[in-house]
């Protein structure tokens, strides 16, 4: 817990314990796409989109700022559980942005604690109404959601995607401009390949489940009109683009 205050995050238990329960009448859009697909500025947009506002201002992480604070949180403990590893041993995270985790989910049932963890989460997005939640390290998370909650299985999910060479490049270069950045000498382009293509896999199991669309990011940058058409149509409401100017997406540098 070492990129959030511990007061606060107890005191937003205190406050999520009085809207535990029936998850039904939450309606999400899940941004699901792995890190440098185009979630960051897709994220923007649709967070800038008066419907998909949330009733209660929510504590946002990255750079810019697109992480549900708490799902992170929770994302990070289960897919601890499940014996996943951060590419950095003894690291728990890198601050402002999503610690890499690599490896393949073991299979066990929910404890008591990690459902406590996801029952807290649950109760925090019946608070807050969160339309969009966004984590690039929420893959292995992600089934055990849909598994337990309705409002994860009835949600729509928008599914970023990018050629496995040019995202494991724009990773690496973004990886290690951060400041104190723990990844140099250890994150390479072809480690960086190797995991994105782990996680692209593990999506590709999970997305089939649910009503989601794929976007590529060459049709979101080459093709704009078309896509933001086809993203409003699967969305119900005309998302606005003012967030987005393509000198700033990633997939661009």
């Amino acid at each position: 817990m070492s990129y959030m205050n511990e007061a606060f995050y107890y005191e937003q238990k205190k406050i999520i314990n009085h809207f535990h329960g029936n998850d039904d009448t939450l309606d999400l859009i899940v941004l699901p796409g792995i890190s440098r697909t185009g979630t960051s500025v897709l994220f923007q947009c649709l967070y800038s989109t008066p419907k998909f506002l949330p009733r209660v201002p929510i504590v946002l992480l990255g750079n810019p700022s697109t992480e549900h604070n708490l799902w992170r949180i929770a994302n990070w403990t289960v897919s601890k559980y499940f014996g996943i590893e951060s590419l950095v041993p003894g690291s728990n995270n890198d601050d402002g942005m999503a610690g890499i985790l690599i490896g393949e989910p073991k299979s066990k049932p929910l404890d008591e604690d990690i459902r406590q963890e996801m029952e807290d989460f649950i109760g925090m997005l019946k608070w807050q109404c969160p339309k969009v939640i966004k984590e690039p390290m929420c893959m292995y998370a992600l089934q055990s959601w849909i598994d337990n909650y309705k409002c994860f299985k009835n949600a729509k999910y928008i599914w970023t995607r990018r050629d496995s060479l040019s995202q494991a490049k724009s990773f690496v270069r973004m990886k290690l401009s951060i400041e104190g950045t723990p990844y140099r000498g250890i994150l390479t382009v072809k480690s960086a390949e190797k995991i994105g293509i782990l996680h692209d896999r593990i999506l590709s199991k999970i997305m089939p489940q649910v009503n989601h669309i794929e976007v590529w990011l060459p049709d979101l940058l080459n093709d704009t009109d078309n896509t933001f058409n086809r993203i409003s149509e699967f969305v119900g409401a005309r998302v606005n683009r003012d967030a987005f100017d393509i000198g700033k997406v990633y997939g661009k540098t």
